[in-house]
Parts: structure tokens; C-alpha cells; sequence
């Protein structure tokens, strides 16, 4: 083996980790997440050493996404040199915030330049069929009526994968990856069927699920990927679709048991936002800090009896592990919500930092990649609203997907440096 294939072997290492590292993200955190983690941690540096990619670096306006990345990442150990308390959240946001350091300083020095995005695409797509196709199986057919099949499904899916919030982002980012393959790449139109092919369990396993911002999400990705549709191409009469599409999607959801209930109950989580607010108002410029500003939050809380009597005392009935000696656990407590959660921790800064995360992905300018990687960040944005950075929303999912388009963007701009002998 000569120096230039042993080269080029090296270039496709970190490619290979990312393939491995997205194949694992819709299932809880685990060994085999952990080896794929190293395995990146190795292969990047390799690459980057060996293939001398220092030597092609230059300076990107979009990079600066990047390095909001590291910065929002840095406000964890920043904030508790002030923050008078230490508890485990403090670590545990620490490792949950980490991806957005190590991401950006990826996407400032640069990736391999072998990223190819449909084969992230084919990787997400594979393990969401094969997910729901087992989680089918595992349910089986002996029950006919839809609605106890489907809660038989879920069941199964909280068993043997995640939360609906992690699983439900991860199919939804694959659908969207899915109609890039079969509207933007030159593939055979047998390669384009079985790409769509394999997005229907995905989309079935939505329509069903039990979580309403994952379905929600999906249909609001539709309607704008049919939107950009008819007006990329100008065939208007994709507005009789757009037409259908809305009708037949809004009968949908106002028929689905899930979304009625918005309307037939008071969501607990509007309490636990006011209270945040709260937090805003006393501290709106420093914050609290990581560990004080969610014993504030939980003393709030407590004190909220319509929110102790709607969310605390029914969840710790219906889950004994939030249960220990008789008292209540209440880490299970948290704003549901990243953005007001971020203010309430970081203050000001904080909030500027975390909405540049969010939206920065949708400003990069990344040529026929910029619409997939916009509705893939939208996915992520819809769901930080209801949910809290961490195990059920997990970072990686978005600075992965904003690196891996960054880098095939750039891939396809950018001419290969040729292999050092």
C-alpha cells in the first residue's frame, strides 16, 4: 500500500466515526456511542494531521456559527465561578453541552472533504425502517384496535430505543434528508424508489407517535419543502398540492386525540414557563447559573400548587423512580423549554448565544443544501421549545448535521488538495 491510498484511507476515517456516531444517535447514551466517540476523537486528529488539512484553512464568514458553538459551551464552567452551588447538574450539563465544543472546533479548522450526504441520508434512513419495522414485529397484529396498538408501539419504542422527543427528531431529520436524495442527487431512479420506500416507516411511526411536536414537525416540513417546491421550479400547479396537502394535514390533526387535547386541557408546561419568566424578570442580565437557577426554578415550582397539582404529583405517581425514601426526586423538574432555560441560567449573553446556535444553521448561505439543513435546524428549534438541552434533546443532533452539510457544501465548492506523497 503506498502513501497516497494509505492517505485517502485516512481521509474517509472521520466520515465513517460521524456514519457510526449517527446511526447510534436515536438510542440511549451506551458503550457502543462511547467507542464510536473515541473512534472520531482519533481518526479526526489523524486526518487532520497526516492529509496537513492546516494548510488549505482559511477563514469563513459562516465559521462564526461555529464559534458560537464553543462559546455557548463555555458559559457552563464560565457561570459556575460565580454560581455559589455544585451539584451533578453541573456535570451532566457540562457532557450534554459538550458536542457544541467539539463540534465547532471541528467546523472552524476544517473537516475531511469525503462527506457525502446521502449516504448520511441511506444511514438514518436504514435505522429508522429497521427501528420501526422491529418495533412492529415486538407489537405484533393480535390487537385491532389502532389506538391500543399504538400505545402497545410505544411502549415498545420506550423499551428498546428512547424518549419520543430524541426519536421522533431523529426521524424527522432523516425524512428531510430522504427528499434531498430524491430531488437533488443524480442517482438512478431504482436507488431514488428504495430511498422512498425506506422513508414510510418513518413517516408512519410519526403519524402515530404519542409525541405531538414530532408529528406537528412533520407536517410543517412538508408543507415547506412543497412551498420551496413551487417556488424553486415555478410549477404552479404544485399549488393544488400545497392546497391538498394543507387541507388533508389540518383534517389530520384536528382528528388526532394528541393534539385535541391542547385544547381540552391546560398544559402544564405554560406554569412551568411562567415561572422561568419570573426567573427573567429578577435576573434578567447575569442569570442564575447552572445548579442556582434550577434550585430557584424548583422552589418556584413548588410553590405553584396548580403546577404541583397538573405535572409533580401525577408524573411521581406514574413513574416510582421519581420516588426515593418516601420523598420526591425533583431533578426530574425542568423548564421544558432551552431558551427560556438558557436566560435563566446565563442571563443575557446566554439567550444572544443560544438563539445564534439555533438560528445560525438557517442563515449559512449553502447553496441547494441550504433548504434541508434549515428544516433539519427548524426541527431541532420547534422541539427546544418544549424541551430542556440534554438527554431528550440532545445537541449533537444539531451540530452534527450543521458540520456534515457544512462540509459537503464545501466538498463540492472547493477542490480537492491533492494527496501528499
Amino acid at each position: 500500500m503506498n502513501k497516497k491510498t494509505l492517505s485517502e484511507i485516512i481521509s474517509c476515517l472521520p466520515f465513517i466515526c460521524i456514519l457510526a456516531i449517527v446511526a447510534m444517535l436515536p438510542f440511549r447514551y451506551s458503550d457502543w456511542q462511547r467507542v464510536a466517540l473515541y473512534a472520531m476523537a482519533v481518526a479526526y486528529p489523524l486526518d487532520y494531521i497526516v492529509n496537513r488539512r492546516w494548510q488549505q484553512w482559511h477563514w469563513d464568514s459562516r465559521k462564526a456559527l461555529f464559534a458560537a458553538f464553543i462559546l455557548f459551551s463555555l458559559m457552563t464552567p464560565l457561570w459556575q465561578l460565580i454560581d455559589p452551588l455544585k451539584t451533578g447538574l453541573y456535570q451532566e450539563t457540562v457532557n450534554a453541552f459538550a458536542p457544541f465544543f467539539f463540534v465547532g472546533i471541528a467546523g472552524i479548522l476544517g473537516m475531511t472533504d469525503k462527506i457525502r450526504m446521502d449516504y448520511v441520508a441511506w444511514v438514518m434512513l436504514s435505522m429508522s425502517a429497521g427501528i420501526v419495522c422491529f418495533l412492529m414485529v415486538e407489537t405484533g397484529w393480535q390487537i385491532t384496535d389502532m389506538q391500543q396498538w399504538a400505545q402497545r408501539f410505544t411502549e415498545n419504542r420506550i423499551a428498546f430505543v428512547n424518549s419520543h422527543m430524541v426519536f421522533n427528531l431523529y426521524l424527522n431529520i432523516a425524512i428531510v434528508l430522504g427528499v434531498m436524495v430524491l430531488f437533488e442527487t443524480k442517482h438512478h431512479w431504482g436507488v431514488k424508489t428504495l430511498t422512498s420506500f425506506l422513508m414510510l416507516p418513518s413517516v408512519f411511526a410519526l403519524l402515530i407517535t404519542e409525541g405531538r411536536t414530532g408529528m406537528l414537525t412533520l407536517f410543517i416540513s412538508f408543507f415547506l419543502l412543497i412551498a420551496y417546491y413551487v417556488v424553486r421550479s415555478r410549477h404552479w400547479w404544485l399549488l393544488a398540492v400545497l392546497a391538498l396537502f394543507s387541507v388533508s394535514g389540518s383534517a389530520f390533526l384536528l382528528h388526532n386525540d394528541r393534539i385535541r387535547e391542547i385544547t381540552q386541557t391546560t398544559n402544564p408546561r405554560i406554569y412551568q414557563w411562567r415561572e422561568c419568566i419570573g426567573m427573567i424578570t429578577d435576573r434578567p442580565l447575569i442569570g442564575y447559573g447552572v445548579c442556582s437557577a434550577r434550585k430557584e426554578y424548583v422552589s418556584r415550582v413548588l410553590a405553584n400548587e396548580e403546577l404541583r397539582h397538573l405535572y409533580i404529583e401525577p408524573e411521581v405517581q406514574q413513574i416510582p423512580e421519581f420516588r426515593q425514601d418516601g420523598e420526591i426526586k425533583y431533578e426530574m423538574m425542568h423548564p421544558h423549554n432551552a431558551m427560556l432555560e438558557s436566560w435563566t441560567r446565563y442571563g443575557l449573553l446566554g439567550i444572544v448565544l443560544c438563539m445564534g446556535c439555533l438560528l445560525g444553521p438557517m442563515c449559512m448561505r449553502l447553496g441547494k443544501y441550504q433548504i434541508y439543513l434549515t428544516l433539519c435546524a427548524l426541527a431541532f428549534l420547534i422541539q427546544a421549545m418544549f424541551e430542556s438541552f440534554g438527554n431528550n434533546l440532545q445537541p449533537l443532533f444539531l451540530v452534527s448535521v450543521t458540520l456534515l452539510f457544512y462540509s459537503a457544501h464545501l466538498a463540492e465548492v472547493t477542490p480537492s488538495a491533492p494527496a501528499h506523497p
